[in-house]
């Protein structure tokens, strides 16, 4: 089932895919976009792995993973008691249902439309064309990624992203987004 796009006042959007496929370029699109947008001043992104960023550097722990979700959920739903009137964008593999579930329940908390965006730029393709895994921005080991593939739950509903229908597909949010704000 792939989610259309229709109409949505403030929403959350989640942007997710394996390590690799594009999350994180995608969502600083989208930001940039809703920034263009007159009176959406205080849209944000917010990425699980910003909790292992330190300055310039990257340490990501495993044992932390738990933590690392908690903390931007609780990010996410500050931003949405914040600033009721602002969408928010958060960018994470989001490879299981469990994983997306708290901020469906976050979305109804706050009476949002949560947006799902499936970047399918899967890493797996070049693997089958070179044998090695693609670059992604924090250099998760091939082994990690190959595990975020097995483990990622396909026919969620969703929006279908990749290299080819990016652009396309921010115009369409934006043009959705605008019919709200005429209402």
């Amino acid at each position: 089932m792939i989610q259309s796009f229709r109409p949505c006042k403030n929403p959350i959007y989640l942007v997710r895919g394996v390590s690799g496929s594009g999350k994180s370029t995608f969502a600083k699109r989208l930001l940039e976009a809703l920034g263009g947008v007159p009176g959406c001043t205080n849209s944000a992104l917010y990425e699980t792995d910003d909790f292992w960023v330190k300055g310039d550097s990257y340490d990501f722990d495993r044992d932390f993973l738990a933590i690392a979700h908690n903390w931007t959920l609780g990010r996410v739903c500050k931003h949405c008691r914040d600033f009721k009137d602002s969408p928010v964008i958060v960018a994470n593999t989001f490879c299981e249902w469990g994983e997306i579930h708290p901020y469906f329940n976050l979305a109804r908390k706050f009476g949002r439309w949560l947006v799902i965006l499936e970047m399918t730029n899967e890493p797996g393709d070049v693997w089958k064309e070179t044998g090695k895994v693609i670059a992604n921005a924090h250099n998760v080991p091939e082994e990690a990624v190959r595990l975020q593939m097995w483990r990622f739950i396909h026919g969620i509903d969703s929006i279908k992203v990749n290299q080819d229908n990016w652009k396309s597909v921010i115009e369409e949010l934006m043009k959705q987004y605008r019919k709200t704000l005429r209402k």
